[in-house]
């Protein structure tokens, strides 16, 4: 393949939250020092798909050449403390799923679930488990898809939010989808 049609990819992470009427997209890279910058803020209004409005912007935005990360909204996943399962990172995550069936009201079997270490401090080890329906994970994986962008992670709303407040925030812009 030649090297001239392929994408250069850009350091660091791009933030893409898909709202009804709005989509946000943040850029932020770690410099030498380890500090977090700022590369690029931008809302964009729509009234679209998620879809249409990524495939719209993967050109003009460069969407290809990003590492790309989006939000899985609240109300849109369940963050549930469990004790922590024993075994390998996907046998533990298993048998977390289907310990976490009747705890939830959708199908466990086709659920997104992630599971997130709680500090023993001398207690039987425990967990959060992030879990989401097929329902809530899978449109946002199909918009990404169908516009050719990399999605390389799905965030809960509250680890988000963790991540953003460590970083400054610079000025807000919007501008309309065309």
């Amino acid at each position: 393949m030649l090297s001239f049609f392929k994408t250069k990819s850009k350091q660091g992470w791009l933030a893409v939250v898909m709202n009804e009427s709005r989509a946000d997209f943040v850029h932020v890279r770690r410099q030498a020092d380890g500090l977090p910058q700022v590369m690029l803020a931008e809302s964009i209004e729509h009234s679209g798909a998620a879809a249409a409005l990524l495939t719209g912007l993967r050109r003009p935005m460069e969407l290809a050449g990003y590492r790309c990360t989006t939000l899985l909204l609240s109300g849109k996943y369940q963050l549930i403390q469990t004790e922590a399962a024993e075994g390998e990172p996907d046998e533990a995550r298993e048998a977390v799923r289907w310990r976490l069936k009747d705890q939830v009201d959708f199908a466990v079997d086709s659920a997104a679930i992630d599971l997130l270490p709680i500090p023993v401090e001398g207690r039987t080890p425990q967990i959060f488990a992030a879990i989401a329906p097929e329902s809530s994970v899978a449109p946002l994986i199909q918009a990404f898809q169908h516009a050719k962008v990399r999605l390389s992670a799905i965030e809960a709303s509250g680890d988000a939010r963790k991540h953003a407040s460590s970083m400054p925030c610079q000025r807000k812009r919007t501008r309309q989808a065309v």
